[in-house]
Protein backbone atom coordinates (compact mmCIF):
# COMPACT_ATOMS: atom_id res chain seq x y z
CA UNK A 1 0.00 0.00 0.00
CA UNK A 2 1.35 3.45 -0.81
CA UNK A 3 2.30 6.19 1.85
CA UNK A 4 -0.90 8.14 2.12
CA UNK A 5 1.73 11.38 1.38
CA UNK A 6 4.75 12.28 -1.05
CA UNK A 7 6.79 15.20 -0.81
CA UNK A 8 9.18 16.18 -3.45
CA UNK A 9 11.55 19.49 -3.82
CA UNK A 10 8.03 21.03 -5.74
CA UNK A 11 5.28 20.19 -3.63
CA UNK A 12 3.12 17.73 -1.43
CA UNK A 13 0.51 15.34 -2.56
CA UNK A 14 -1.58 13.61 -0.21
CA UNK A 15 -3.21 10.23 -1.67
CA UNK A 16 -5.74 9.69 1.31
CA UNK A 17 -7.48 11.24 4.19
CA UNK A 18 -6.87 15.15 3.21
CA UNK A 19 -7.87 17.20 0.12
CA UNK A 20 -4.63 19.40 0.05
CA UNK A 21 -2.63 19.25 -3.11
CA UNK A 22 1.01 21.58 -3.79
CA UNK A 23 2.10 21.55 -6.98
CA UNK A 24 4.49 23.35 -9.17
CA UNK A 25 3.26 23.22 -12.85
CA UNK A 26 3.88 25.34 -15.62
CA UNK A 27 6.25 27.30 -13.71
CA UNK A 28 3.32 28.17 -11.32
CA UNK A 29 3.27 27.12 -7.11
CA UNK A 30 -0.12 25.78 -7.30
CA UNK A 31 -2.72 24.47 -3.91
CA UNK A 32 -5.18 23.23 -4.66
CA UNK A 33 -8.29 22.69 -2.08
CA UNK A 34 -6.60 23.86 0.79
CA UNK A 35 -7.92 21.83 4.01
CA UNK A 36 -5.18 22.62 6.68
CA UNK A 37 -6.61 21.72 10.02
CA UNK A 38 -4.83 19.52 12.39
CA UNK A 39 -5.65 15.97 12.00
CA UNK A 40 -8.64 14.89 13.64
CA UNK A 41 -9.98 18.19 14.90
CA UNK A 42 -12.84 18.99 12.40
CA UNK A 43 -16.20 16.65 12.11
CA UNK A 44 -16.58 13.68 10.02
CA UNK A 45 -19.05 13.94 6.48
CA UNK A 46 -19.58 10.03 6.84
CA UNK A 47 -19.58 9.65 10.45
CA UNK A 48 -17.03 7.28 10.45
CA UNK A 49 -13.66 9.65 11.66
CA UNK A 50 -12.90 12.88 13.09
CA UNK A 51 -11.24 14.56 9.87
CA UNK A 52 -8.66 14.96 8.36
CA UNK A 53 -7.43 11.92 8.04
CA UNK A 54 -3.72 12.58 8.24
CA UNK A 55 -1.55 15.14 9.25
CA UNK A 56 -0.21 17.39 6.75
CA UNK A 57 3.96 16.95 5.55
CA UNK A 58 4.48 20.74 6.37
CA UNK A 59 3.08 23.50 8.98
CA UNK A 60 -0.46 24.58 7.29
CA UNK A 61 1.56 28.37 7.18
CA UNK A 62 4.12 26.87 5.04
CA UNK A 63 1.45 24.74 2.86
CA UNK A 64 -0.02 28.41 1.99
CA UNK A 65 3.84 30.05 1.61
CA UNK A 66 4.35 31.36 -1.53
CA UNK A 67 1.39 29.51 -3.64
CA UNK A 68 0.67 31.81 -6.76
CA UNK A 69 -2.35 31.11 -6.79
CA UNK A 70 -5.62 28.66 -5.12
CA UNK A 71 -7.91 26.39 -6.83
CA UNK A 72 -11.11 25.43 -4.84
CA UNK A 73 -13.02 22.65 -6.20
CA UNK A 74 -16.05 23.22 -4.01
CA UNK A 75 -16.04 25.58 -1.00
CA UNK A 76 -17.13 22.51 1.70
CA UNK A 77 -15.07 22.80 5.00
CA UNK A 78 -13.27 19.53 3.86
CA UNK A 79 -11.76 21.61 0.58
CA UNK A 80 -11.59 25.20 1.84
CA UNK A 81 -11.68 24.95 5.89
CA UNK A 82 -12.08 27.86 7.74
CA UNK A 83 -7.88 28.19 8.70
CA UNK A 84 -7.25 27.80 5.02
CA UNK A 85 -9.65 31.06 4.74
CA UNK A 86 -7.76 32.69 7.72
CA UNK A 87 -4.44 31.72 6.60
CA UNK A 88 -4.25 33.03 3.00
CA UNK A 89 -3.55 35.86 1.58
CA UNK A 90 -6.48 38.04 1.11
CA UNK A 91 -5.26 38.81 -2.84
CA UNK A 92 -4.17 35.60 -3.76
CA UNK A 93 -5.39 34.67 -7.31
CA UNK A 94 -8.05 32.08 -6.44
CA UNK A 95 -10.13 29.98 -9.15
CA UNK A 96 -13.69 28.36 -8.50
CA UNK A 97 -16.57 27.48 -9.82
CA UNK A 98 -18.85 30.46 -11.06
CA UNK A 99 -21.42 29.54 -8.11
CA UNK A 100 -18.85 29.55 -5.46
CA UNK A 101 -17.96 33.41 -6.26
CA UNK A 102 -19.95 35.06 -3.98
CA UNK A 103 -19.32 33.30 -1.11
CA UNK A 104 -15.75 33.34 -1.43
CA UNK A 105 -15.53 37.25 -2.02
CA UNK A 106 -17.74 37.26 1.09
CA UNK A 107 -14.67 35.96 2.89
CA UNK A 108 -12.68 39.02 1.92
CA UNK A 109 -10.60 37.34 -1.15
CA UNK A 110 -10.26 40.13 -3.21
CA UNK A 111 -8.81 38.21 -6.54
CA UNK A 112 -11.66 35.54 -7.20
CA UNK A 113 -11.46 34.32 -10.27
CA UNK A 114 -14.93 31.94 -11.36
CA UNK A 115 -13.88 29.76 -14.12
CA UNK A 116 -16.95 28.99 -16.15
CA UNK A 117 -15.22 27.15 -19.12
CA UNK A 118 -11.75 27.88 -19.05
CA UNK A 119 -9.18 30.47 -18.05
CA UNK A 120 -5.47 31.21 -18.31
CA UNK A 121 -3.00 32.09 -15.75
CA UNK A 122 1.15 32.48 -16.24
CA UNK A 123 0.70 30.65 -19.63
CA UNK A 124 -1.22 27.94 -17.86
CA UNK A 125 -4.57 27.23 -19.27
CA UNK A 126 -7.39 25.65 -16.75
CA UNK A 127 -10.29 23.91 -18.42
CA UNK A 128 -13.24 23.43 -15.75
CA UNK A 129 -14.98 20.17 -15.53
CA UNK A 130 -18.03 20.19 -13.43
CA UNK A 131 -18.92 17.58 -11.98
CA UNK A 132 -21.25 16.30 -8.65
CA UNK A 133 -21.49 14.56 -5.58
CA UNK A 134 -23.97 11.93 -6.24
CA UNK A 135 -27.88 12.23 -7.42
CA UNK A 136 -31.26 13.20 -5.74
CA UNK A 137 -30.98 13.68 -2.42
CA UNK A 138 -26.98 13.44 -2.16
CA UNK A 139 -26.43 15.89 -4.72
CA UNK A 140 -29.12 18.04 -2.78
CA UNK A 141 -27.37 18.12 0.04
CA UNK A 142 -23.68 17.87 -1.32
CA UNK A 143 -24.19 20.35 -4.26
CA UNK A 144 -21.43 20.67 -7.13
CA UNK A 145 -17.70 20.40 -7.52
CA UNK A 146 -15.32 21.37 -10.48
CA UNK A 147 -12.54 19.26 -11.50
CA UNK A 148 -9.79 21.08 -13.71
CA UNK A 149 -7.76 20.17 -16.28
CA UNK A 150 -4.16 22.13 -16.24
CA UNK A 151 -1.78 22.51 -19.77
CA UNK A 152 1.17 24.20 -20.31
CA UNK A 153 4.37 24.13 -22.81
CA UNK A 154 6.27 21.56 -22.10
CA UNK A 155 4.29 19.53 -19.31
CA UNK A 156 2.12 17.25 -19.62
CA UNK A 157 -1.84 17.45 -19.60
CA UNK A 158 -3.19 17.15 -15.94
CA UNK A 159 -6.48 16.14 -15.18
CA UNK A 160 -7.51 17.53 -11.51
CA UNK A 161 -10.65 16.04 -9.57
CA UNK A 162 -10.88 16.02 -6.04
CA UNK A 163 -7.83 16.16 -4.96
CA UNK A 164 -6.42 12.96 -7.45
CA UNK A 165 -4.12 14.71 -9.76
CA UNK A 166 -3.59 12.22 -13.06
CA UNK A 167 -1.73 12.89 -15.68
CA UNK A 168 -3.68 12.40 -19.36
CA UNK A 169 -2.60 9.50 -21.82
Amino acid sequence: MPAPITTTSRGFSIRKGNATQRAFYGGVSWLWDPYLAPRFSRPSFTGASPNPLVTLPCTPEEAVAGSDAVIVSHPHSDRFDPLARRLLPKAVPLFCQPCDREEIEGEGFTDVRPVQDSARFRGVSLHRVAGRHGSGAVLEEMGRTSGFILQADGEPTVYWVAARPRAAP
